[in-house]
């Protein structure tokens, strides 16, 4: 039965509510006797639903729920294109009352006060909320929920302003119980720092911060003890990520991402922060935005020498000095994935790198740890129709290419 149990949760797949079409789930119910009871037993069979709030009464759907209600369920629901009284009956008659793990809700903007102030669940972990712009005028509203929070168990949140129309405040969140955290509306640096000094078990952050640095005045530093993923998109024609980076401990770090239209470093900044003990597990790095001239690559990479796979910001020239020493593994001896974004590159010169890289590798006997070159993306459109050539001299090397 194990066995069974284990192969049909493989299979199992997101079941559209009402469905159009027999789901899997279903078929296996009419094989035999035997395999209609292990389905019926299978939590990942019935649990992972979208379901569409206006035909909820159907046979069908409230027979599929009827089975669902046992497990915990994956749930996505959407009900910013209907009227009010469709979102005032699903609150009390399905969120409030089935155990969830996870729930993703689309919502507008008009309905975030009664979603906030009327539901509740004891098991939910993770939440999805997703604001519609309204057809009105803008509204400037909060995540109003309760002071006795409606989520015991929350977990994680996700959060995107689809309208980029409402202010939100996110003060009524349990910070220190949240280990996921993604927040889409812009937030200016000085509130993000208020909230995360509450947190106590945050692994992992994706933020939207808005133009304009008010962080000057934080003196202390905040430590996030548990943090390995973090995502920053910065809003405004020009950014500095250093500037909010330097209010930040993590010792646990592994993959950085930084968004932005233009960036700009403070070499010096950076080349500190690199340094910090806090920086040495960090693994990944991705740059996405137009890196000025002060950008200095050569000095990130001398500094960051423990990155395995970083994103090179655009326009951003990879020298014939850097190629020699990323070849020898002078620069970046650990890396094995490299991402250039609108660079011009010679993919024959990059190609020796690939070889003079392995040599090097091969060959060592100081005792060094050089890791080889693994995977290759490249945005450049001289190469577009030459692309399966090229992939095919880059594999004969063991390495993996893409063009975008």
């Amino acid at each position: 039965m194990t066995f069974f149990v284990t192969f049909f949760s493989l299979c199992a797949s997101q079941v559209s509510l009402p469905f159009t079409q027999t789901p899997f789930t279903v078929v296996l119910l009419y094989v035999c006797s035997a395999w209609r009871r292990v389905a019926f037993n299978t939590p990942d069979l019935w649990n992972w639903i979208t379901i569409d709030p206006q035909h909820m009464e159907k046979p069908h759907v409230q027979q599929w729920l009827s089975h669902a209600k046992r497990f915990r369920l994956r749930a996505s629901i959407s009900t910013h294109h209907l009227r009010g009284h469709y979102l005032e009956q699903l609150i009390p008659s399905f969120i409030n009352s089935y155990l969830f793990n996870q729930l993703a809700i689309t919502i507008s903007s008009r309905q975030l006060t009664f979603f906030c102030t009327n539901v509740k669940n004891e098991t939910l972990e993770s939440l999805s909320l997703s604001l519609w712009p309204s057809r009105c005028k803008a509204l400037s509203l909060s995540l109003c929920f309760p002071s006795c929070f409606p989520f015991p168990n929350f977990k994680a949140f996700r959060f995107s302003d689809l309208g980029r129309s409402v202010v939100q405040e996110f003060h009524r969140l349990p910070w220190d119980r949240l280990s996921k955290i993604q927040l889409m509306p812009p937030i200016t640096p000085s509130v993000l720092l208020d909230y995360l000094r509450k947190t106590m078990v945050l692994k992992h952050l994706e933020v939207d911060i808005a133009a304009g640095d008010d962080s000057s005045q934080i003196k202390e530093a905040i430590i996030l003890s548990h943090l390995t993923f973090l995502k920053l998109l910065f809003h405004g024609e020009i950014t500095n990520p250093s500037n909010f980076l330097c209010h930040l401990i993590h010792p646990q770090l592994e993959i950085l991402i930084i968004q932005g239209k233009v960036i700009v470093w403070n070499p010096m900044t950076f080349s500190d922060l690199v340094q910090r003990p806090h920086f040495k597990n960090l693994r990944t790095l991705g740059i996405y935005g137009i890196g000025l001239d002060s950008f200095s690559i050569l000095t990130l990479l001398k500094q960051a020498s423990y990155l395995r796979e970083i994103t090179l910001p655009a326009q951003i020239e990879l020298t014939e000095d850097m190629i020699d020493s990323l070849s020898t593994a002078d620069l970046g001896p650990h890396l094995t994935s490299l991402y250039l974004i609108e660079c011009k590159v010679d993919l024959q010169r990059l190609l020796i790198m690939v070889e003079d890289r392995q040599k090097m590798a091969s060959k060592n006997k100081a005792g060094q740890e050089i890791s080889v070159f693994e995977h290759f993306f490249i945005s450049d459109d001289r190469y577009w129709n030459s692309r399966e050539v090229w992939v095919g001299k880059f594999s004969e090397q063991g390495v993996t290419i893409e063009f975008g």
